[in-house]
């Protein structure tokens, strides 16, 4: 027997994406405008660093979407 999804469950799904894509957007264009108005380099710490690693590791390569302060190295 085939496994269908109920609609409702569906709905709320969907709708749950669309907030969270909408916030992303959000945030990603907060950054960018706070990142014109900071200085051409921004120094990090190695634990800021691992930070940032340690939170996006989750996100695989997508991570290179959204990567603005940060450089990962080969191999991280």
């Amino acid at each position: 027997m085939k496994k269908r999804h109920h609609p409702l469950l569906e709905l709320i799904a969907t709708a749950a994406g669309n907030e969270l894509a909408t916030i992303i957007q959000y945030l990603k264009e907060e950054n960018r405008i706070l990142r014109d108005k900071l200085p051409k380099r921004v120094s990090l710490t190695d634990q800021e660093r691992q930070l940032l690693v340690d939170t996006g590791t989750p996100l695989g390569s997508a991570i290179k979407e959204i990567i603005s302060i940060a450089h990962l190295k080969v191999g991280e």
